[in-house]
């Protein structure tokens, strides 16, 4: 298979910007190869991963709490290293159980999983990179941020030390989930979006997020968009897709510049596309391949009657497991995974009731009159859930996760 040469599309790109003593992706190197250096890393991100050093070439982390790590890797000139010889560990530096990663062509990237349930240990990591050939370097990340989601179907970012899920709808609505290092939701700093010129003040709604409203004019789908916490500009988007709207019952996916609603039929996997001004794309010039449960990514096809993009399906497949989207545009690959809809759901649910707990508690302890917050709308699916197979749709996928 012929690999594409295209770099990966350029999604987010993290600021230089940093706070006082913590750079921005908290990302060092360590001299572990023959004639490496000690650096931080220099370049900057482009999916929203954290970059760290690791030799001559930069590594561009996206580590997930569940036990998912995703990895670009660039060369010095700033070129995607697209080789399937190409190999990366991730492992505490005092040893133990780490992840290997191995590269997807598909995507163009890097992909490794956890075994079994475990999870990724917070504190520092060390990166292998093994290239064709032989040559290898090691790197130690120092403070990885271990993301979590996405869950209300934004655009999920590591900005310094934090992780940042954004979502924007057409009507100005703006809400956004900041959790720290250790993936834990925090709503005690002072977080700000920048659209263009335009700033969108963000305000803790005391429960599990952040909300705000856009003025007229600000466009985030032409961006720029930084997000900006406690002052300091950590993470900066070239734009920022609008949430759409389900119109099929189906998964929401937020993938660069587009959002993919994913739906599930009797022996069919669906997929519209809307743009980044959440609307519908009908022009059928993308390439769209979704991958199921973290298998093979399954090429579909543009079916101009329906106006979507189809592929068959042989045997049972559950759109509510974790989803893996792949879109190529104009030379471009943009790639997004959605954890499973009902873990993402409740995750989010127990740090909402767990939140609402504290704060009534803290309230009576003052004897002051409580009065519990409404938590956002969570809709969890126990059922068999968005399946089809044996010929017959078991059921129709739905949104999981709601405000």
């Amino acid at each position: 298979m012929r690999l594409l040469t295209a770099l990966i599309a350029t999604v987010v790109a993290v600021a230089g910007c940093k706070a006082e003593g913590d750079a921005a992706g908290s990302a060092s190197a360590s001299a572990a190869a023959a004639g490496a250096q000690t650096a931080g890393a220099t370049a900057e991100a482009r999916v929203g991963g954290q970059v760290v050093t690791v030799g001559a070439h930069s590594v561009e982390l996206k580590i997930y709490e569940r036990g998912l790590v995703e990895a670009w890797v660039f060369d010095a000139s700033g070129k995607l290293v697209a080789d399937e010889k190409t190999k990366l560990s991730l492992r505490p530096p005092s040893g133990g159980a780490g992840v290997e990663c191995a590269f997807d062509a598909p995507s163009m990237r890097l992909v490794g999983r956890t075994a079994g349930d475990a999870k990724i240990p917070s504190g520092p990591l060390e990166v292998e990179l093994s290239l064709a050939g032989g040559a290898s370097a090691k790197a130690t990340l120092e403070a990885p941020v271990l993301l979590r989601g996405p869950s209300i179907g934004g655009t999920l970012v590591a900005a310094g030390k934090y992780s940042v899920e954004i979502a924007a709808s057409a009507d100005g609505k703006v809400q956004a989930l900041l959790r720290d290092a250790a993936g834990e939701l925090d709503g005690k700093v002072k977080l700000e979006l920048k659209v263009g010129d335009i700033t969108v003040d963000m305000a803790w709604d005391n429960v599990a997020k952040f909300v705000g409203q856009a003025k007229a004019g600000a466009d985030f789908a032409a961006g720029p968009v930084s997000i900006v916490i406690d002052g300091n500009v950590v993470a900066k988007l070239p734009k920022l897709a609008l949430r759409a709207e389900a119109k099929h019952d189906g998964r929401l996916i937020a993938v660069g510049g587009y959002t993919l609603e994913i739906v599930a039929e009797a022996g069919a996997l669906i997929a519209y596309v809307f743009d980044a001004k959440a609307a519908v794309h009908a022009a059928g010039d993308l390439d769209i391949s979704i991958g199921i449960g973290g298998g093979a990514a399954i090429k579909l096809k543009w079916d101009a009657p329906s106006a979507s993009y189809k592929a068959a399906v042989d045997g049972d497949f559950n759109i509510d497991a974790e989803l893996t989207a792949i879109v190529k545009a104009g030379g471009e690959v943009f790639v997004a995974v959605s954890p499973p809809k009902v873990k993402a759901a409740l995750d989010l649910d127990a740090e909402v009731d767990a939140k609402v707990d504290v704060d009534v508690d803290a309230k009576a302890k003052a004897k002051v009159d409580v009065k519990v917050p409404t938590p956002p709308s969570v809709k969890v699916e126990k059922s068999a859930g968005a399946s089809a197979g044996g010929g017959k749709a078991k059921a129709k996928a739905k949104v999981g996760v709601g405000f």
